[in-house]
């Protein structure tokens, strides 16, 4: 049980957080005692009935996060019961955390999926395939591959222009042409991608 704890790979982040557990028909009040995109910690008034390796369905209304994950280590302290969930889905505000932690835990975890950032009227996405970005998306025009490319000196103005009239016409994609052209090689495709975002 405690072994589990120490090989924790997710930064923890304290927070207590009253919220009501529904097991089955019955409902617990639990409080939350530390959590991560990895998983959550929490206690339990009285003992329910949680059993390692049980799925567990948590909604945290105050910080609007929704955690679904696995029972992986549980404590009993005097009247209650202190739990461990190892998180398999995760979703809701994620405003809480770091950015650079979300990535960082997004990593570790290998899940895959699309982080939708937003603020206001400005939006990014990062598209990841086993806790490794493949693709970004933004609505601002200085976020686009291209405008990143040109900035970092990796290609020329003429070869962006030339790489954007031909995915007009042929409606490729962007990094496509550019490794067709040979602006830039297959392999330093992701690298490039990732630094970007």
């Amino acid at each position: 049980m405690l072994e589990d704890k120490k090989r924790r790979q997710f930064r923890r982040y304290k927070h207590r957080s009253e919220f009501q557990l529904s097991i089955g028909r019955n409902s617990f009040k639990a409080i939350t005692i530390d959590y991560s995109l990895g998983g959550l910690g929490f206690s339990v008034e009285s003992t329910p009935s949680i059993t390692l390796g049980s799925i567990i369905d948590v909604n945290i209304k105050d910080i609007n996060l929704n955690i679904k994950g696995k029972v992986v280590w549980t404590q009993n302290i005097e009247r209650n019961l202190r739990v461990g969930i190892k998180g398999v889905s995760v979703s809701g505000l994620l405003k809480y955390y770091p950015l650079s932690d979300i990535f960082l835990d997004l990593q570790k975890s290998e899940k895959t999926g699309i982080l939708e950032i937003r603020d206001g009227l400005i939006y990014k996405k990062a598209y990841i395939k086993n806790g490794d970005i493949v693709f970004a998306r933004s609505n601002l025009k200085e976020d686009r591959f291209g405008e990143f490319l040109l900035r970092s000196c990796r290609i020329t103005p003429d070869q962006h222009y030339r790489t954007v009239a031909l995915m007009k016409k042929t409606r490729k994609r962007y990094g496509a042409i550019l490794i067709e052209l040979g602006y830039l090689r297959a392999e330093d495709l992701i690298c490039t991608v990732k630094h970007q975002v």
